[in-house]
């Protein structure tokens, strides 16, 4: 696979469906059916080549099988023979106005020799282009604004910065913890579980428990949501 010819993302052509990518998944998640939780739409992921270009790529359940072990975060691979489809999300997360399909004719290999230095994709502007409003309709970066969503955004934090040792400090003797790196993470919406932070810690109660209190606490209330207006 390294023999074979390396198309760049400014070159990709819906006229040739015989080409190499070299691509770092610097994301990766789930699409969940909004009908169905249970149910994955698609894998989506964000790559970038070495000339620090992102594209969207999608891979559909009839797919999976084929593909799951050989996506990995982090992790640089030769995409051969993806499809190239518009790319009609509405939450802008690369300049590029195509995204690929991975589909049954598409093989997918590790690269061992991704040479990029930039693993996380940043893209960064001046301050002064961001105040005086010059930056352009068609960079995925909004005026005056971070864009930032659930499942495409990395947080990702020094841990080495005065005030993050000094929260982190505070919170592990808070806590009591013995290895705060168990607990403390950048890469998800938590750092503690619900069960954690909530139910060994306050009462649980149901609606019908709360008609006629005999006093004054906080509860956790369980029920079921049948309807919203």
């Amino acid at each position: 696979m390294t023999d074979k010819k390396i198309t760049l993302i400014k070159d990709l052509d819906n006229m040739n469906d015989d080409y190499t990518l070299e691509m770092f998944i610097i994301r990766l998640w789930r699409s969940i059916s909004d009908v169905n939780p249970t149910i994955v739409k698609s894998i989506e992921m964000i790559l970038m080549n070495e000339m620090c270009t992102k594209i969207r790529a999608s891979v559909y359940p009839r797919d999976f099988q084929r593909f799951e072990s050989k996506l990995k975060e982090d992790q640089a691979v030769y995409i051969r023979s993806p499809t190239i489809a518009p790319n009609r999300y509405t939450f802008k997360i690369s300049d590029v106005n195509d995204k690929l399909n991975l589909h049954g004719r598409t093989i997918v290999n590790e690269c061992l020799h991704f040479q990029s230095k930039i693993a996380y994709g940043f893209s960064f502007v001046s301050f002064e282009r961001i105040i005086s409003a010059t930056t352009t309709s068609n960079e995925s970066i909004g005026l005056l604004s971070v864009n930032s969503h659930f499942d495409h955004t990395r947080m990702l934090i020094d841990v080495d910065l005065p005030d993050i040792v000094t929260f982190t400090d505070n919170l592990v003797g808070l806590r009591g913890l013995q290895n705060p790196s168990s607990s403390l993470t950048v890469d998800t919406s938590q750092s503690y579980s619900e069960y954690d932070e909530f139910l060994e810690k306050h009462n649980v109660k149901k609606v019908v428990d709360l008609l006629e209190p005999e006093e004054v606490g906080k509860f956790i209330i369980v029920g079921t949501i049948y309807g919203i207006r």
